[in-house]
């Protein structure tokens, strides 16, 4: 097997011209677009990603579908994938009459009324979701692009009531993907309800109206975000631009870290960071934080910490998490579910693993801990604990569990044994 490298992919494909008699218009603002969003991937991004990859009017699947495989198998391992798609986009349907529509995704070779010409976005989805040990985001910059969904099941959709975007009129259970499918965002060109995009291909400046958006914001940055502009930060700044109010795009996320794309040139102190961070400072200053300021560069990518990279912020909450008192952990979590993202669902795909490692007796302090804050939340997660460590125990962990619950003096503490 292929060694995980946690590298940090970007893939641009963009696909503008057509064979003659196609049914298909080309444009040029297509490739141009695609060859300026990589040049600033190249230069200004780094030291964000690693390598970024053109594929140009692929004429197959195999073209897309094989960079986008190397892209997953180098980012295994706590890397980022980036696949930004501009081109076509039709909705196709198979079989008669109305018996399931998909998304299409236009190739080189690509004719109208003949759907097995075209690369079925599923398949594109599909081979994103082979490994979930990285973050991922897909990028879709064509019409009918509102269809895709998630790249995991639920997706949590912003700008729906109830948060869950669910095509198919069943609602999927929330635990079964919670661990397997971190961190994954899907920004479309238009958003849900929406098909073509609404506006012309071609800017007066020759790029596409929905990535050059995108590359006006990356360029001049967003004044009050973070150090470094995430998917979310994006989504946002293309929906608040005046130069964009003819672009209507979409955003469909899931994990609490949306992927981080390109530095903010309207950071304060963008101008004075000229080479890669310095990590054992970051590290140090990481160690002396306090929590409201951990959490905060957690969750929102806000406060003196945050020009710190996410997975760093994210390895030293866990570190806490694992051998911290219970006091200290249930602070923690209780700080954030005073943010809107701080729900117990994607808490636990965080904590899951330094919270079930501990000991059963400690994780029934945490418990009591959490409950002596008489919060909801923390309540709701302090009972996740106690079910996991049962479900995953035996009896004697069950029964620590609940010493540890009691705060029972008498009771053997962690690494203990017998029977309390």
């Amino acid at each position: 097997m292929t060694e995980a490298r946690g590298e940090r992919q970007a893939i641009i494909i963009s696909v503008g011209r057509y064979a003659a008699g196609s049914g298909l218009t080309g444009y040029d603002s297509v490739d141009a677009t695609a060859r300026r969003l990589t040049e600033l991937l190249e230069q200004d991004g780094r030291p964000l990603w690693d390598r970024v990859v053109r594929v140009v009017d692929p004429e197959s699947p195999h073209g897309i579908i094989d960079a986008i495989a190397r892209g997953m198998q180098a980012a295994r391992g706590g890397g980022r994938l980036l696949v930004h798609y501009i081109g076509h986009g039709e909705v196709l349907t198979v079989g008669s009459g109305e018996t399931y529509k998909y998304t299409g995704l236009a190739l080189s070779t690509s004719r109208t009324r003949a759907p097995w010409s075209f690369l079925a976005l599923d398949v594109v989805q599909e081979e994103m979701r082979v490994h979930h040990d990285c973050a991922r985001a897909l990028v879709l910059d064509c019409c009918n692009s509102a269809g895709a969904g998630a790249l995991g099941v639920p997706a949590l959709e912003f700008g729906e009531p109830d948060g869950r975007r669910d095509p198919f009129g069943a609602r999927p259970a929330a635990d079964a993907w919670s661990a397997r499918d971190p961190n994954t965002c899907v920004l479309t060109a238009v958003s849900h309800g929406s098909r073509s995009q609404l506006t012309g291909a071609i800017r007066p400046d020759g790029l596409t109206e929905f990535s050059g958006l995108m590359i006006d914001v990356l360029e001049s940055g967003i004044p009050g975000a973070g150090a470094v502009l995430n998917i979310r930060d994006l989504y946002q700044g293309m929906k608040d631009s005046p130069q964009g109010k003819d672009v209507r795009p979409g955003l469909i996320q899931r994990g609490p870290y949306p992927l981080d794309v390109f530095p903010n040139r309207a950071a304060p102190d963008h101008a004075a960071r000229g080479g890669p961070p310095d990590t054992r400072e970051q590290d140090r200053r990481l160690a002396a934080a306090d929590p409201r300021e951990l959490v905060a560069a957690w969750m929102r990518r806000q406060g003196p910490l945050a020009d710190i990279d996410t997975d760093r912020v994210v390895a030293c909450v866990q570190r806490r998490m694992a051998g911290a008192p219970a006091a200290h952990v249930a602070h923690i979590v209780h700080l954030t579910h005073g943010y809107e993202e701080g729900t117990v669902e994607w808490l636990r795909d965080t904590l899951s693993r330094p919270l079930l490692g501990r000991d059963a007796w400690d994780n029934g302090t945490v418990m009591r801990a959490l409950a002596a804050h008489g919060c909801p939340d923390c309540l709701l997660f302090g009972r996740w604990i106690g079910d996991s460590v049962v479900k995953h125990g035996g009896p004697q962990d069950a029964l620590r569990l609940m010493a540890g619950r009691r705060h029972d003096p008498l009771s053997p503490g962690p690494g203990g044994g017998g029977t309390p």
